[in-house]
Formats: structure tokens, C-alpha cells, sequence
């Protein structure tokens, strides 16, 4: 049994899993993350932007960004558009029943999900 050494798979290796684009999403992110906080601690920015901007919503958009960039575009575009549309539920004071609206509507986005993969095998 012969081991080949491909260049493309040494590259790849060395890369990782991932690629680069999804290290320099996460290297810019936190670089972002440091600035606001850094300019936060000065009172450069209100205390609301602070409250919108390190919060769990947020944090669902970066997940999404993250996988964006890992190019899984139909996971990452759900749950980028999922992550925005909380962030705004919460800044414009929308209140929406999770349990009657937003847990059937995962269902729902889940069979389709499932539907599209099947179809495309």
C-alpha cells in the first residue's frame, strides 16, 4: 500500500478543516468585540448599543456569520436571518410567544430542511 503525499492535501491540512475565511471571521469578530468593549469602558458608546450588541441575538448572528463563512450557505443564511430578526424583535420591544410562534415555525423551517437535503440526493 502506497501513502501519497498530494500538495492540495498537505494545504488543506495546514489550513484546517475550515479554511482561512472562517479564522479571519472569527480574528475580525474578535478584534470588533475588543474595540466596542474598550470604547465602552470610555463611555464612547451608549449602554442600549452595549445592551444590542453583546447579547444572545447577537450572538446567534455571529454563529450565522461564522457559518457563512465556512461556506455552509443554507445553515448559515437561517440562522443569520433568524439571529437578525430576534435582535430586532428585541430592540423595537416586539413581543412574540415562543411557544405559539416561534417553536412551530422551527418545525416547520426543519421539515422543509429536510425536504430540500432529500430532494437534492
Amino acid at each position: 500500500m502506497e501513502v501519497l503525499n498530494d500538495e492540495k492535501t498537505v494545504e488543506a491540512t495546514a489550513k484546517g478543516p475550515l479554511g482561512n475565511s472562517a479564522y479571519l471571521f472569527a480574528g475580525i469578530l474578535m478584534v470588533v468585540c475588543g474595540l466596542v468593549w474598550l470604547m465602552s469602558n470610555y463611555h464612547l458608546v451608549s449602554p442600549a448599543f452595549m445592551d444590542a450588541f453583546f447579547s444572545w441575538q447577537m450572538l446567534i448572528v455571529a454563529v450565522g456569520g461564522w457559518l457563512l463563512c465556512a461556506r455552509q450557505w443554507c445553515a448559515g443564511g437561517v440562522v443569520t436571518a433568524v439571529g437578525v430578526a430576534l435582535l430586532l424583535f428585541d430592540v423595537l420591544n416586539i413581543y412574540i410567544s415562543f411557544e405559539r410562534l416561534v417553536l412551530p415555525l422551527l418545525v416547520v423551517v426543519g421539515g422543509v430542511a429536510c425536504v430540500v437535503k432529500a430532494l437534492k440526493k
